[in-house]
């Protein structure tokens, strides 16, 4: 699952890139696991969660946006 929700982002980083040209500047996707991994907030951070769900596990991916 872990791997799965990699890929996902992944591909979410390779399609803006592609969409919004060379010079769009975005981070190297990370994968965070556990009961409740610290996610890195900054104020006014915008973020989007993104459920993913297989084989009855649920997971989320969260874009942020700064």
């Amino acid at each position: 699952m872990r791997d799965l929700v990699g890929e996902v982002a992944n591909t979410i980083s390779g399609n803006a890139r592609r969409d919004f040209g060379r010079d769009f500047v975005i981070s190297v996707p990370s994968v965070l696991s556990g009961e409740k991994p610290q996610i890195p907030q900054k104020p006014g951070l915008r973020s989007f969660i993104i459920p993913i769900k297989l084989a009855q596990s649920l997971r989320q991916l969260i874009v942020s946006l700064t």
